[in-house]
């Protein structure tokens, strides 16, 4: 591996550290910010937004702050956030050596992509837990946990790799 390569020496412990650091601070402010008018109005917005994707679907769904009801209910609580998997992918886009366009557009797509996977999310546990009710606790707690964060890896690996030049060839040489 070349020192001009993307993770030389140098740089793969500064993206790591910095990487890291990010994370750390994104905990920290939300663990700040946890029982403020903010947060509740996130966590009520996604309920919204999933109760808007369930609305098409269920006659009888209602929404009552951060519940969502109707033959089954879900509240919307911390960690139905999305919060960690969210993070992570904007802390390892802002940690890698890019350019601010190349971050921007990332940040941007990202964490849309991420919003709407999580009211799907959202709503889709709530058609799980009204219809397949034994299988709500694996969906919510494994399947759909574990699923998130590869969603958010995978996110940031197509965008990194986007975002990294092209080793350059050397003429002559097949």
């Amino acid at each position: 591996m070349s020192d001009s390569s993307f993770f030389s020496r140098r740089s793969a412990p500064r993206f790591v550290a910095t990487f890291l650091a990010l994370v750390a601070v994104c905990y920290f402010l939300y663990v700040r910010t946890w029982d403020t008018a903010f947060v509740e109005s996130y966590l009520r917005w996604n309920a919204w937004a999933s109760w808007q994707l369930l609305r098409p679907f269920y006659d009888d769904v209602l929404l009552s702050g951060t519940v969502i009801s109707g033959g089954f209910a879900v509240q919307v609580d911390h960690g139905c956030d999305a919060f960690l998997p969210i993070s992570t992918y904007l802390a390892g886009v802002l940690a890698f050596p890019s350019r601010l366009a190349q971050k921007l557009w990332g940040l941007g797509l990202g964490l849309l992509a991420l919003l709407l996977l999580n009211f799907v999310r959202i709503a889709s546990l709530f058609s799980i837990g009204r219809h397949a009710p034994d299988f709500f606790d694996v969906m919510h707690g494994t399947v759909w946990q574990a699923g998130f964060v590869l969603v958010a890896g995978i996110l940031w690996s197509v965008w990194a790799r986007r975002v990294v030049p092209e080793p350059a060839t050397q003429s002559g040489s097949e």
